[in-house]
């Protein structure tokens, strides 16, 4: 089952954004994210492109929490379309065979915004 992830993100038209999701409140002790974490629109719709879909390699900063290696998904996006809201799906598997999944949203406004 999905969880609405508290990241939020806004985006300028035309612009590329790293976006982090953490799953640091999914995972048990000691279990990680394995493989390629997939980012998809959700709803049909298709006014994002994604690139650099990986998992931290380190620990990072995800909106103030410090999240350890492999338990956070990142990727790269950009978008041709202004004034919408979109929500994204990332799914990724686990060290333990498992899957989660995460639901984050996404603003993209006009150039300069």
């Amino acid at each position: 089952m999905p969880v609405r992830a508290p990241e939020h993100y806004e985006i300028a038209k035309s612009a590329d954004r790293t976006v982090i999701v953490s799953f640091d409140t999914e995972l048990e002790a000691g279990e990680t994210l394995s493989g390629t974490p997939v980012f998809t629109e959700l709803n049909g719709t298709s006014y994002l492109t994604f690139t650099l879909q990986q998992l931290n390699t380190a620990a990072i900063d995800v909106k103030g929490n410090t999240v350890a290696a492999s338990r956070a998904a990142l990727a790269q996006v950009t978008s041709d379309t202004a004034d919408v809201d979109v929500e994204i799906r990332v799914s990724c598997a686990t060290s333990t065979g498992q899957n989660v999944v995460a639901i984050i949203s996404l603003s993209i406004a006009a150039d300069g915004t």
